[in-house]
């Protein structure tokens, strides 16, 4: 096993981040593409007329090129089926085409006749990201990839499928939350972490992810131990909708006339055009990041005619906290309700995540909780060092605990309302490990098949809750009214494994099994 075997990887919305942990040394350290930077973009281009595909910072650069279409924002889409109202407004403001499938899932489209999934995308970037990283001497042995909050049993299975080619020793999937938290209490060797309960805000570039954590250090056994107590956030909360925010800003006020041009319907369809759009998002994303240190910030209107006269105008930061003061609003409301659940005394306020790096947000924490946060002193790091120091925890004996992030059902036949409902066999907030059992009764006489749909976090069976179903061929004669045991388990990564168990009854020999679960 080589010194930096223990990798840490953060598939963000926005970059991929991989971190590794130097065993001689115990220290983390972010490693560098071959652009010099600690992360690699998640921006993938095809160029129609050469077929060239372009990866990272090169796809990047080639947003307002002609001829190139270049896919970017697509972590949301992953699990997602395209008529889910959750999405429905990032479906529509992509620059791209995005595209329903024959399974009601979500297709990118590159070209004409080139549709791809959004897994199968950010496949083809986490290899270019690994080669890209193998000049380095990076070794994939054992790697923690992290997740977001929002992810379910599909979205983390497709997620440690995408590592099926790099043959591994250990593959574990890891909240982005916990990760951080990790980072936090055992990153900073020389200032020892005290005991107890402290929040991570992860406010990253598509999610806010909220997380309350009790860390415990055991004197005896010097084991550091993160145990997650409760979990909250929002899906539709993050980077790219505060420049989504400001992108509409901008287009109201040329609607208004505010600004110096001499065709504005002709400057919004460009704005609202393929190449439009993408030249705005730049444009806005740069003044989301210039304003979380600076006073203000001069915006430079993209233009169709290249030649015209550029039209500047400035934004200040009191501006832009308040365009983009209700998604602070609702992040700091979530926080406050995750805390509430929690229900224990709160010490620290960890924020990570790009967008943490806002004073505004910061400022709103402390009035609304009485405790001034503290910003991680990596921010955009702090999830991928977390997953290396996780992928690590034998060796620095470290252990972190988790609670489910989603709730799982089986869709039921209700007799009495006339309609299937969902009853509930794991609750959102479960401690993992946690498994539950489900009676079935056997309907009609010698049945030879049982399938059971399985939905999260509803009531009734909505398709975009669809996890998937559970089918099982009985290898003897099943009687009306011979009851049927499904133990449903969620592992520390949320992710299920279920068995089937046929009680004696009137068969010839108890018969369980292990089933697969046959997703979407």
């Amino acid at each position: 096993m080589t010194d930096s075997s223990y990798t840490g990887i953060d598939l963000g919305s926005c970059t991929i981040e991989v971190a590794y942990f130097k065993v001689n040394n115990r220290i983390v350290e972010n490693a560098k593409f071959s652009t010099g930077k600690c992360y690699y973009p998640t921006f993938y281009g095809y160029n129609a007329k050469t077929k060239k595909e372009l990866y990272g910072d090169e796809a990047k650069r080639a947003l307002s090129k002609k001829g190139v279409t270049v896919a970017y924002e697509f972590k949301r889409f992953i699990g997602k089926l395209f008529d889910d109202k959750v999405i429905e407004k990032d479906i529509k403001r992509v620059p791209y085409k995005a595209v329903k499938m024959d399974d009601s899932s979500i297709g990118i489209q590159m070209d004409v006749g080139k549709i791809m999934s959004p897994i199968e995308i950010y496949s083809k970037l986490l290899k270019a990201a690994i080669d890209d990283l193998k000049t380095n001497q990076i070794s994939l042995e054992n790697v923690v990839v992290t997740v977001p909050l929002s992810f379910g049993e599909n979205e983390r299975e497709a997620i440690k499928h995408l590592f099926d080619d790099f043959s591994l020793d250990n593959l574990e999937v890891l909240n982005e939350s916990t990760a951080a938290a990790i980072d936090f209490g055992y990153g900073d060797f020389k200032n020892q972490k005290k005991d107890g309960n402290f929040v991570v805000f992860d406010y990253g570039g598509g999610t806010l992810d909220i997380s309350v954590i009790q860390y415990v250090l055991d004197n005896k056994t010097n084991k550091h131990n993160f145990n997650v107590l409760v979990h909250g956030g929002l899906m539709n909360n993050g980077g790219s909708d505060i420049d989504e925010l400001i992108a509409k800003h901008v287009i109201s006020e040329i609607e208004e006339g505010i600004y110096e041009l001499d065709d504005i319907d002709e400057e919004i369809d460009f704005l609202q055009s393929k190449i439009g759009k993408s030249k705005l998002k730049v444009e806005c994303e740069k003044c989301k990041i210039v304003l979380s240190s600076q006073n203000s910030y001069t915006f430079t209107l993209p233009q169709s005619d290249e030649d015209a006269s550029e039209v500047e105008f400035t934004i200040s930061r009191e501006e832009f906290e308040k365009i983009c003061s209700p998604l602070f609003k609702e992040a700091v409301n979530e926080l406050i309700a995750v805390i509430d659940k929690a229900n224990v005394p709160i010490n620290e306020i960890l924020m990570v995540g790009g967008t943490s790096s806002i004073p505004f947000i910061s400022q709103m924490i402390q009035q609304s909780t009485g405790v001034k946060p503290i910003v991680s002193d990596h921010p955009l790091f702090s999830v991928s060092r977390g997953a290396a120091l996780k992928s690590a925890e034998f060796p620095i004996n470290l252990s972190s605990t988790e609670v489910a992030t989603y709730s799982v059902g089986i869709a039921t036949y209700n007799q009495l309302l006339g309609i299937r409902t969902v009853q509930t066999i794991i609750p959102q907030q479960s401690k993992l490990p946690c498994k539950n059992k489900f009676e079935f009764v056997v309907p009609n006489e010698n049945q030879k098949t049982i399938q059971l749909d399985l939905y999260r976090d509803t009531s009734i069976p909505i398709p975009s809750k669809f996890i998937g179903s559970v089918c099982v061929d009985i290898m003897d004669k099943c009687h009306k009214g011979d009851r049927v045991d499904l133990l449903i388990k969620m592992n520390p990564e949320g992710i299920l494994n279920i068995t089937i168990e046929l009680p004696q009854s009137l068969l010839s020999s108890k018969y369980e099994a292990e089933v697969k679960i046959k997703h979407r």
